[in-house]
């Protein structure tokens, strides 16, 4: 709610995506690894791990600007498709956790490694810091390239020589626009109450 808007500005301002999303995926990273740490703090424990779980929900502010990329990036003919398929990745996300969640409870109290506690309330958090790693490896390589087909598409059919000329004869709907922004609202809390439900 915060931190997409502010996320979303500076993916539109710069001329990448790449650095939003490490930056996000940067927080990600830390919030996970506070979060998993709770047990060495002494003081004030609650709190930090309310710290933490927002910063892990700032993260995912990078949802908004990888649809929109996906949107920016694909053919008109492909582009549903593409962004169908980014939906799927999030709900099956949203059902595999609490399953993955049940499979860690199995470890149960776990041992101590290299002065860690590594239990089931802790390893999900250390996997998410080494999935946050991975994922930044990915946009730092040559295995991420900014594409940005949709505005050269719109180029060609207006017979526009830059971006910015496009861009001024879009006219926005911004009923249509606050309509599916509040229909995705409902279908993302009613897939947070799900979660919640679900979490054994």
């Amino acid at each position: 709610f915060i931190f997409s808007p502010l996320i979303g500005y500076w993916a539109n301002k710069s001329s990448s995506i790449r650095w939003p999303i490490v930056a996000s995926l940067v927080i990600f990273i830390i919030a996970n690894a506070l979060y998993s740490s709770l047990d060495l703090i002494d003081n004030g424990v609650k709190y930090w791990m309310i710290v933490a779980r927002f910063f892990v929900g700032a993260a995912s502010s990078n949802i908004a600007v990888s649809r929109s990329y996906i949107a920016g990036a694909t053919k008109v003919e492909e582009r549903t498709l593409a962004l169908s398929m980014a939906s799927l990745a999030q709900v099956a996300g949203f059902i595999a956790g609490p399953l993955l969640q049940a499979l860690f409870t199995k470890i149960g109290d776990g041992n101590i490694f290299l002065g860690f506690h590594l239990n089931m309330y802790t390893v999900p958090g250390w996997v998410n810091v080494f999935l946050g790693f991975v994922n930044i490896a990915l946009f730092l390589t040559n295995l991420f390239n900014d594409h940005n087909i949709a505005v050269r598409e719109q180029m060609l059919l207006q017979g526009k020589e830059t971006a910015k000329e496009t861009y001024k004869t879009v006219q926005m709907d911004h009923l249509v626009i606050w309509s599916l922004i509040f229909s995705y609202f409902i279908v993302a809390f009613n897939l947070v109450i799900l979660e919640t439900l679900g979490t054994p």
